[in-house]
Parts: structure tokens; sequence; C-alpha cells
């Protein structure tokens, strides 16, 4: 599966040029901005990034410091590192607010994506 998928939404996008290969559906941090890529591309291109909508989105199943389990109305954090969204915050993006729970035995969540938030500022628009 995909980083992130899009379940619904009617979405905006950005142009971004890949710095290397990029898989569709793979979770791009620029900054404080979070986007998930409409298409593969190799290094030079320039695609879309989805940068809002709902996404059913790879989630850590247990460990860190986090059960793995979220409640709808959490806010979850992208973990580059990972590849996947935790509810353990620390120095991590905001990728959005869960939608639907999820137990700690699975691997995705439904996400409702928000930008401009960041644990380390505390803040989302």
């Amino acid at each position: 599966m995909a980083q992130a998928e899009l379940i619904r939404g009617n979405t905006a996008t950005i142009d971004y040029t890949a710095g290397g290969a990029v898989a569709a559906g793979e979770v791009i941090v620029q900054g404080d901005l979070i986007g998930v890529a409409h298409e593969a591309a190799v290094s030079g291109d320039k695609i879309s990034l989805l940068v809002d909508g709902v996404f059913k989105v790879a989630k850590i199943t247990s460990g860190g410091g986090d059960s793995g389990a979220f409640i709808a109305g959490e806010a979850v954090w992208w973990d580059d590192s990972a590849n996947t969204v935790t509810d353990a915050a620390a120095s991590l993006k905001l990728f959005g607010i869960t939608t639907e729970a999820a137990v700690a035995g699975d691997t995705t969540v439904t996400v409702l994506m928000q930008q401009f938030g960041s644990a380390a500022s505390g803040s989302q628009s």
C-alpha cells in the first residue's frame, strides 16, 4: 500500500519538483508543508502534490510510546523516518485529524489532512 491514499475530497494541489524517485501516494514533507504525491516521478520531474482531502494513511501499530490505537477526532503527526502517522507528536509535522477510530493492530487510519501545524510550534491553521 502507498503511504497515503486519497479516499475523499476536492483536493488542492501544488507543484513539486522531485529531488529523487517518488512513488504515487508517497508523503512528501517540505518544511511545515505536507503533501501526497499524486503520481510517481523520477528526479527532476514536476508532479502534483495533494495538500488537502481525506486519506487512508499508514499508521504505527504500537511502540515508541504510542499504543497504536486512535480515536476519531485525534490529531496525528507524520513520522518521516517510519513512514507512518502517530499520536506521539515529538518534533513531527501535523498530518491531520482522524475521522474514524483505529485499533492498535490496524495498519491504516482515515485522516482529514490539515496544514501548517507542527509539534514544535503547537499551532495549526
